[in-house]
């Protein structure tokens, strides 16, 4: 999928990226960090190597780092959302990905606004 030079870096990435998910409390299969490595870092990778031919994502400071970081969460929520049936993907005309709510993803939705009011009446009372 992408050339051998981005592929062997991404070879790299899994124990990192299992580190990421461990520390946020993430239960991760191989297949998801497969899906974040693919889907997240590849594409920057292969922007670098396709710019100035180096593979490797550098971050100018910790802002950065910090955002990319959040990138690869919002991904693996979004990778565990998809895998409950409570959100799905779709893609647009201009190739970019649509994320919708399922009729799953709303029955949860409205039962949680449920239990939600009945806290706050239970806590008025």
């Amino acid at each position: 999928m992408y050339p051998q030079e981005v592929e062997e870096y991404l070879a790299k990435w899994p124990d990192t990226i299992e580190e990421i998910l461990r520390d946020e409390g993430f239960q991760y299969t191989p297949e998801m960090v497969n899906n974040i490595i693919y889907n997240v870092i590849g594409p920057k990778s292969l922007e670098r190597f396709l710019n100035d031919g180096d593979v490797v994502i550098k971050f100018p400071d910790e802002v950065e780092g910090g955002k990319f970081i959040i990138e690869i969460i919002s991904y693996a929520s979004l990778i565990n959302l998809k895998s409950h049936g409570l959100v799905d993907t779709i893609e647009d005309e201009n190739g970019q990905e649509i994320i919708f709510i399922t009729e799953a993803g709303r029955e949860v939705a409205n039962q949680i606004k449920r239990n939600m009011n009945d806290t706050e009446n239970t806590d008025q009372d």
